[in-house]
């Protein structure tokens, strides 16, 4: 509901702004950004003053599952060092995974770690997390939009120093400003990069913009590539495709999904071809998102569902991990994600349905295989079933070169970093 109301709040502004000339938003925003900044970096100063605990309190404050490998081997790290007091906090969420099944997020992280969680939401409302005494606080998403005002950036940040890794891979510099944007970063005490591109926009920004660029800035990897398989063993024969669409048809800061231009085809050139299997796994806000924005209804949703699970060779996606999803795919076929340089470490092929194949994948992307439209992306499921991978040496050479560049100790030197980050003052 009150995620709801803050979505219609933003339908009015823009809606408004139509009405307002350019120039005096343009002056009413940059009025806005510079005064949040000031209190953002009167925050931080009064925050890095506070007294701090025998030992270092860290809340990881999390809701959606399909993002925690970011934060997971932190958390973990975080535990063994007797220096920490670590906090694992849930706000409860259905998330939905691919097949459609509701899976409630404090019940998922329970499972992982009895006992370890504390549920955000009590009897009279949105747990209080200054009774925790907190020193340091990692959100795992930058959005508002996605957490209860309670815990917004500006609130946390006015109690602990308010981390930040990222949930996901950001690649593109377009993306970037939508995730690290102005007022995120007033807030943000310390950001842990996940890449080199990362460091350089955020110091970028900093050297620009110092009222907003009160932040420190380390790089140490991303927590993630610690869980990375590349023990795989290639082979020439490719069975299982697994399809990720976007959640968006907006393609402003990236391409958009490819859902309705191939799920139709995708279905009826699987069913047609039984000796190969195809796992839809869409992203965790796709139907969802088309539902409320009326593009879907939920019976053709529903319909959809019951056509797939009609197929034998075809299914919708039911694990939460989606690296157990990645040990059992021979080929990603993608749109824009976080996620596709992750499968690509693994030295497997990719087929990108989109044009910006540079930007999502760097320097793999002159070793996967870019298509625009049904019958390039069929010849090449066609190509890579027959085992013809033009670029699968080039590939592996690729993906060994990129992980002998990834530091060791990634999550370790995280934890270390926040001891002495509060330790320093």
């Amino acid at each position: 509901m009150e995620r709801t109301k803050r979505r219609d709040m933003e339908n009015l502004k823009i809606k408004l702004k139509k009405y307002i000339p350019s120039k005096l938003i343009k002056i009413r925003k940059n009025c806005l950004t510079y005064t949040y900044a000031i209190n953002g970096r009167w925050r931080k100063s009064k925050i890095s003053r506070k007294a701090i605990n025998e030992k270092i309190s860290i809340i990881f404050l999390v809701y959606m599952p399909q993002t925690w490998n970011s934060l997971k081997t932190v958390y973990d790290r975080a535990k063994e060092y007797i220096e920490c007091e670590t906090y694992l906090v849930v706000i409860p969420y259905n998330t939905m995974l691919g097949d459609g099944t509701l899976i409630n997020s404090v019940k998922y992280w329970e499972s992982l770690y009895p006992g370890e969680v504390i549920s955000a939401k009590g009897q009279f409302g949105w747990l209080d997390l200054k009774q925790f005494n907190p020193d340091i606080i990692f959100r795992q998403e930058p959005y508002d939009n996605t957490f209860p005002q309670s815990y917004s950036c500006k609130r946390l940040s006015s109690i602990a120093r308010l981390c930040y890794i990222s949930y996901g891979m950001t690649m593109d510099r377009r993306h970037l400003k939508t995730v690290y944007s102005h007022r995120f970063m007033s807030d943000v005490y310390a950001f842990f990069c996940d890449t080199h591109e990362v460091k350089e926009y955020l110091e970028e920004t900093k050297n620009k913009h110092p009222l907003i660029g009160s932040y420190q800035i380390y790089y140490y990897g991303f927590p993630r590539f610690e869980r990375i398989n590349t023990s795989y063993k290639f082979n020439r024969s490719n069975h299982t495709f697994t399809w990720i669409p976007r959640w968006t048809l907006d393609g402003k800061n990236n391409d958009a999904s490819s859902f309705f231009l191939y799920c139709a085809k995708l279905i009826r050139y699987f069913e047609a071809n039984q000796k190969l299997n195809l796992i839809i796994r869409p992203h965790p806000m796709m139907f969802s998102n088309f539902i409320d924005n009326k593009i879907l209804t939920k019976e053709e949703v529903r319909q959809l569902f019951e056509k797939i699970n009609s197929v034998d060779n075809i299914c919708l996606d039911s694990e939460m991990d989606y690296l157990i999803t990645f040990e059992k795919t021979d080929v990603l076929i993608a749109d824009f994600s976080s996620l596709n340089m992750e499968f690509a470490l693994s030295g497997k092929p990719i087929i990108y349905c989109g044009k910006n194949i540079k930007g999502c994948l760097t320097e793999f992307s002159d070793y996967c295989y870019s298509v625009r439209d049904w019958e390039g992306l069929k010849k090449q499921i066609e190509e890579l079933s027959r085992g013809c991978d033009k670029y699968l040496e080039e590939r592996i050479i690729c993906s060994k070169k990129h992980m002998e560049r990834i530091p060791n100790n990634i999550s370790d030197n995280i934890v270390k970093a926040c001891i002495e980050m509060c330790r320093m003052g």
